[in-house]
């Protein structure tokens, strides 16, 4: 898992990680703070679909389909692992087995003890 980290990224406290519909999004670990998923309604106003604390792994959605589905902004200030576009296809190749289980872990819980980035 280290070799596909690209580096760390801190945002403070309401600040956006991902926005709604972004295409170009890298998948993340958040290292530190909290941050939240939301969507926005046809009012205008946000849903909040979920928190998010350290060791969540985010972005995997997005992957899955051409545009971010949803947004993420910080709660508090927030340190996350920034990891390559493409790094959890390459996690399948080289290791099956991981990239499965990563895969599944994000879509059937919240991994908090198997965080994804070391410091």
């Amino acid at each position: 898992m280290q070799s596909l980290k690209k580096r760390e990224h801190r945002l403070q406290a309401g600040e956006t990680l991902i926005h709604e519909g972004q295409t170009d999004a890298p998948l993340y670990t958040l290292l530190e703070g909290w941050a939240f998923r939301y969507k926005t309604l046809s009012d205008g106003r946000r849903q909040i679909l979920s928190f998010l604390l350290a060791g969540d792994f985010i972005g995997v959605p997005q992957k899955m389909g051409d545009a971010a589905a949803h947004g993420v902004d910080t709660l508090t200030d927030a340190a996350f692992c920034v990891f390559q576009r493409d790094s959890l296809w390459e996690l399948h190749r080289r290791s099956p087995t991981m990239g499965f289980n990563i895969t599944w872990l994000t879509c059937t819980s919240r991994p908090r003890e198997s965080s994804l980035c070391f410091r």
